[in-house]
């Protein structure tokens, strides 16, 4: 299952971020329809930890994937 397959997930992009010991970490943005914020009124608890159970299990299945994930709101 490709990342763009978890409910929720709208968009996949990946970026290099450069480390003052001048290493370079891949960083996966993945890009998700729910409200992040926890003070937002359409927060939806249930959802958002059931997005992050998913990724969990996506970065546990796939090691090619290893490295960092940031989660975006779409828009944000």
């Amino acid at each position: 299952m490709a990342l763009v397959d978890i409910p929720h997930v709208i968009d996949v992009s990946q970026e290099m971020a450069f480390l003052p010991n001048s290493a370079i970490e891949i960083v996966t943005i993945v890009i998700t329809d729910l409200e992040l914020d926890l003070q937002h009124p359409h927060h939806d608890k249930t959802a958002v930890d059931k997005l992050l159970s998913d990724l969990s299990k996506h970065v546990q299945t796939n090691p090619q994937h290893a490295g960092k994930l940031r989660l975006k709101t779409k828009g944000r």
